[in-house]
């Protein structure tokens, strides 16, 4: 359960800033990683008719599409914003997945004359008509924190139907837009997931103020603890056994292989549910450009460990700094542990500050302060790690400056630019190495 709240109505959860559960019904379809265009990454049915485009950090998060072949424009267009709940968006994902399943081709059927099949499972729920332009429909849910807009007359707006949650707002109103040639059962499918009681789960300091006040925010109860097992009553005292002599004891104490057991492997990498490195590619970025030359250093997880001085009861751990939004990292966090005090010191080296994407971001033409610069995400299972083509040259100086103030006598960092350049890493399943 990712979160420790549970968020009803759903619609108002807003997005936790990853697609996941959107994701999740089209996971066995093409996945294509784009470097260049508005799309991160595009997923495609496998004859690449139905196209679901994640942005990653634009306002339209996410662009859902059919076409009559796989070379024609869209029939339909399905725009959804950044404040969307993906397990909304994963109502509407599920439905295509079904309608190619199925061999029908129902994903490009002509939508409804009556714009109720479009809405039913609303009007089910005790949505209520509220005032509207001629021309259009609006529904309202009871608690008037959600609704929908139809044109049904109106050629001058490109929109057919709109699905709505949360109040104005860049940060809080969710937005679920339907070109005017969607087919109705796949508006009522989403619509449905509208009224479906199941919360979403969220962390609280996540949670935009405005949502979290309107919506019930229930705690998330942990799963009880096993119950352990009660012990085995001890076994009936022995006679000791006869004394050995000292050569045979002597033996025994060496070769005993409870006495000698094996050293376990040191920094395994975490795997996600289906075995492949977790997207941030840690080990990789140590490995193959930080390269740092600490004797005793493993990675763990998303996290770097080192002892630069073994005598020395001092470590060092680094890992990716988080921003205030979840899955976003703008630098590499460094702390210093002692083995009996524990933490004496965190920095943090920003990426924007050392210039590590200066290549990325002026390709892209992002200027600092705005979205994306200097920044990297893990939103999504990328094939390339999220850090491709990061400058290591500063940070690399950077740690070295920092690491010997702390830990005297630790080896110096070669902080020249590497003598070639590492080709872009690909996902690997072997345990992380120590250098």
């Amino acid at each position: 359960m990712d979160g420790d709240v549970h968020v009803t109505p759903r619609y108002l959860a807003g997005s936790p800033g990853y697609g996941d559960a959107g994701f999740a019904p089209v996971a066995h379809w093409p996945h294509h990683h784009l470097d260049e265009g508005p799309h991160q990454l595009v997923v495609t049915s496998p004859d690449h008719r139905i196209r679901i485009g994640w942005a990653g950090d634009d306002y339209d998060l996410w662009t859902i599409s059919a076409a009559p072949d796989a070379v024609s424009g869209p029939q339909w267009t399905a725009i959804v914003n950044q404040n969307t709940p993906p397990e909304l968006v994963a109502a509407l994902t599920a439905a295509l997945a079904q309608d190619w399943a199925d061999g029908q081709d129902r994903f490009l059927a002509a939508p409804s004359a009556y714009w109720r099949e479009g809405v039913s499972p609303l009007v089910a729920a005790g949505w209520e008509r509220t005032g509207a332009e001629v021309g259009t429909v609006e529904l309202a849910a009871p608690d008037r924190n959600a609704g929908v807009y139809i044109n049904r007359s109106r050629r001058d707006l490109e929109d057919g139907t709109q699905l709505w949650a949360g109040p104005p707002g860049w940060g809080t109103r969710a937005e679920i837009t339907f070109s005017p040639r969607t087919p109705s059962h796949l508006i009522a499918a989403t619509a449905a997931a509208f009224t479906d009681p199941t919360p979403a789960a969220r962390w609280r300091q996540s949670l935009h103020p405005k949502l979290a006040a309107l919506a019930q925010l229930t705690p998330v109860v942990p799963p009880r603890p096993p119950v352990p097992t009660p012990p085995r009553p001890p076994p009936p005292p022995r006679s000791p056994p006869a004394r050995p002599d000292r050569q045979h004891s002597a033996l025994e104490h060496r070769h005993h292989p409870l006495r000698c057991p094996a050293r376990a492997p040191r920094g395994p990498t975490l795997t996600d549910q289906r075995g492949s490195p977790v997207p941030l590619f840690t080990e990789q970025l140590f490995a193959d450009h930080l390269t740092l030359p600490y004797p005793e250093a493993a990675v763990v997880g998303d996290a770097y460990y080192a002892a630069p001085v073994p005598d020395l009861p001092l470590r060092l751990r680094i890992d990716f700094a988080p921003t205030i939004r979840a899955g976003r990292y703008d630098g590499l966090r460094l702390q210093v542990a002692h083995l009996e005090q524990g933490r004496i010191d965190t920095a943090v080296l920003s990426f924007a500050d050392y210039g590590a994407f200066e290549a990325r971001d002026r390709r892209l033409d992002r200027k600092p302060g705005q979205d994306g610069y200097g920044t990297i995400t893990d939103w999504n299972h990328r094939e390339r790690p999220p850090w491709a083509g990061i400058g290591v040259t500063r940070l690399r100086a950077a740690i070295d400056q920092y690491v010997r103030l702390w830990i005297p006598g630790a080896p110096p960092v070669r902080t020249g630019p590497p003598p070639l350049t590492a080709p872009v890493p690909q996902a690997r399943t072997a345990p992380a190495r120590t250098r």
